[in-house]
Parts: structure tokens; sequence; C-alpha cells
């Protein structure tokens, strides 16, 4: 009976190894891989160069355009919805009805993008001077005068402003510019008789060129936004 126990007992205990020696199923092997795969799935679902991540840009623009033939601009372009900047642009020496004249202007500017892509919704706001001579003949005179034209505006406009990965950046837009105040101060002395004649002249050009509502138009924009 002690030889038949001692031999149910080795029974088991070989039966017990041989258990203990199966393999493993295929699916507990593969456990240890589960998470590196979960971890990889969500870079396949954002990737880094869709733009989403984007906050901050900063850069400057330069343009050729109506009124004022040539500007630059400093701009802030904030999580591709608002831009902001500050344009300064001039016009050099031109004759128009026999009077010359150069001005330049100081503007802040800021553009929405409701679609966070190249179309945009934009105002500038500030301040213009032109500086005006003409020449006069009275008698056998010849008298210059001078004549300082100013004016604080406001300029709504629409276009568009595109700008790729690398930061280069280019555009286009229209609108108008509504002057909120305006000035023309002249130094002719008031009697003489050719005084209204030049005096309107005067103003003429100063009003084409943005002391009247002036359409306003950037043929281009380019620059580079870091």
């Amino acid at each position: 009976a002690g030889a038949k126990q001692h031999a149910v007992r080795h029974d088991d205990c070989r039966t017990a190894t041989a258990e203990d020696d199966r393999p493993l199923p295929e699916d507990s092997a593969l456990t240890p891989a589960a998470p590196a795969a979960t971890r990889d799935a969500p870079s396949e679902e954002k990737k880094p160069d869709d733009g989403d991540d984007e906050t901050l840009r900063v850069g400057v623009l330069g343009g050729i355009g109506f009124p004022r033939p040539l500007s630059i601009e400093g701009m802030v372009k904030v999580k591709r919805t608002l831009g902001l900047g500050v344009e300064y642009s001039l016009m050099p020496k031109i004759a128009v009805s026999g009077v010359e004249a150069t001005f330049n202007a100081i503007a802040a500017d800021a553009r929405y993008f409701p679609f966070k892509g190249a179309f945009f919704i934009g105002l500038r706001a500030g301040h213009q001077r032109m500086n005006a001579t003409s020449t006069v003949t009275v008698a056998s005179y010849s008298i210059t005068e001078s004549a300082t034209a100013e004016a604080t505006f406001i300029n709504p406009r629409i276009g568009f402003l595109f700008t790729g990965k690398e930061g280069f950046t280019i555009g286009i837009d229209a609108g108008v510019q509504v002057p909120l105040s305006s000035s023309l101060t002249t130094t002719l002395p008031k009697n003489l008789p050719t005084q209204l004649q030049v005096d309107s002249s005067m103003s003429k050009v100063a009003g084409t060129f943005g002391n009247d509502v002036t359409p306003t138009v950037d043929l281009l924009k380019v620059g580079m936004l870091f």
C-alpha cells in the first residue's frame, strides 16, 4: 500500500510539472506589446505639420498699392486668426495739375481670419500728411505756394493673405479710406486773384489721395512671417 501511495504521488508530481511546462497562449505573449501600440496611435491621428499648433508668427511685409504706392509693415499673427501690425506708407514726389506733392502715413492695422485661412477682413486706422507746392505767376512775378494737407482716417477692407509653412507670405486686398477729419493750409496770400484757383488745385490733389473718401488697393503684399 505504501508503494502504491508513493507511485500515485510521483504521478501527480509529473502531471503538475507537465502542466507547468506547457507553452503560454499566443495572446499572453502579445500582451506586453499592446501598450506600445496604444502609445503610437495618437501620433498617427495628429501630424505635427497640420498647423493646428501654430500660435504665433512675427515678421515684415512690403507692399505696393494706392493711394500710397510703397509700404512696409511689421506684423504679428496669433493662432492663425488675428493679425496685428503697424504700417508706414509713402508716395514719392509726383506732379498733378501743376502741383508737386509728396505724402506719407502711419497706421495701425488689424486683420481677422474667420476661417483660419488666407481670407481676411481688415481695418486700418491712422494719420496721413501731404506736403505740396505750386508756382503761380502774378504780373511779372512768380510765387511758390506751399500747402499741407492732413487727414485722420479709417480704412476697412477685405482680401487674402496666404502664409506658407516656411513663412513666405503673399497677399492682395481692396477697400475704402474714409477721412474722420481733414485740413488744408496754404501760404499764398488771400488777396491774390489766383489764390482761389491754386487752392482749388491743391485741394483736388489732396482729396484724390486721401483727404476725401478714396478707394484703396494693395496690389501686392509680400514678406516673411516666422
